[in-house]
């Protein structure tokens, strides 16, 4: 997947933070995937905006203190020359729509 990732991705992810570069990316990976005893992601819309794309994905997980959570998340992708050069993760359908707007027009 990091061969997918441009060397200096930004990405947002509300409400954990900001995370730059893929060495950003993957630090934040380990910490998130840290935090789970079980965790499936299954991206269940695209919305196809040129260099950018919304997917609405949903989320089944259990954390490592047993507590269970299933969740949509809604995130928002820039692409450059095949690679992922920003991403931003929101809570609503809402807020990534402006995400989209603002970044993509």
């Amino acid at each position: 997947m990091i061969d997918l990732v441009d060397r200096d991705v930004h990405r947002e992810a509300e409400p954990v933070g900001t995370f730059w570069g893929r060495n950003g990316l993957l630090s934040f990976w380990r910490d998130w995937a840290g935090l789970w005893e079980t965790y499936v992601y299954e991206v269940r819309e695209v919305e196809d905006h040129g260099r950018c794309a919304l997917t609405v994905a949903h989320v089944e997980a259990r954390g490592r203190d047993g507590i269970e959570v299933e969740v949509s998340t809604f995130q928002v992708w820039e692409v450059r020359d095949g690679k992922i050069v920003w991403q931003r993760t929101c809570l609503t359908r809402e807020d990534a729509r402006e995400a989209l707007a603002e970044r993509c027009g």
